[in-house]
């Protein structure tokens, strides 16, 4: 996902305490915030802590950098800014899930440049949600089980409750991993596993990001 000739990736292990440099930071166009098995709001991790603290700092010293979390990166971006994570009340989201993009985001730039449809079909896998966007940003898009799939803050942030990054072989592996196969999940939690919109999702996050 993301992959372009022109665009350069490092990753960074932030719970070993690996983080990019000062000079990094500050050359540094976009910053990706992809999903943990940790939750946003346990601050008795210290490098939970520590991420939200990095994000504020390089979205101050380099103005032009765009940030995309997906799922745990979308809920630690929107506390970083201010916004509140919390547990779903004992119900965990597994699977696919149809989102719908709000009248307002669908009248903005980015959605009418990305040419994606109105609602798209992407994977979940979380028992934490946003429960509070940071103040002054925009809610993107809703679904069945949460009002804050998508938001946007400043043209600078795109928060991300699904995992876009995921495929259908790693949705086989997990589901397989839980309930045995995907046709016996879908049998157990009721759910359907269309393929993913991925190629749509891809085209908003690089329309996002300017790649």
């Amino acid at each position: 996902m993301l992959s372009s000739p022109h665009v350069k990736w490092r990753s960074y292990l932030i719970p070993n305490g690996e983080y990019p440099q000062e000079d990094e930071i500050k050359n540094t166009n976009a910053f990706i915030i992809s999903g943990s098995l940790a939750s946003a709001w346990d601050l008795s991790l210290e490098w939970n802590e520590r991420l939200g603290n990095f994000i504020r700092y390089a979205y101050s010293i380099n103005k032009r950098s765009k940030f995309i979390g997906f799922c745990f990166g979308q809920q630690v971006i929107a506390q970083a800014f201010g916004g509140k994570v919390a547990r779903r009340n004992g119900e965990r989201i597994e699977g696919m899930e149809r989102i719908h993009f709000t009248e307002e985001f669908m009248s903005t730039e980015l959605f009418q440049s990305s040419k994606v449809p109105s609602s798209l079909w992407i994977p979940q896998w979380h028992e934490d949600e946003v429960v509070a966007v940071p103040k002054g940003a925009l809610i993107t898009a809703k679904s069945n089980t949460c009002d804050t799939e998508m938001f946007t803050l400043e043209d600078r942030i795109l928060g991300i409750c699904g995992h876009p990054e995921f495929n259908q072989r790693l949705m086989s592996i997990l589901f397989s991993r839980r309930y045995g196969s995907i046709s016996n999940a879908e049998q157990i939690i009721g759910l359907k596993f269309p393929n993913p919109d991925k190629q749509h999702l891809n085209k908003l996050c690089k329309q996002f990001i300017g790649i």
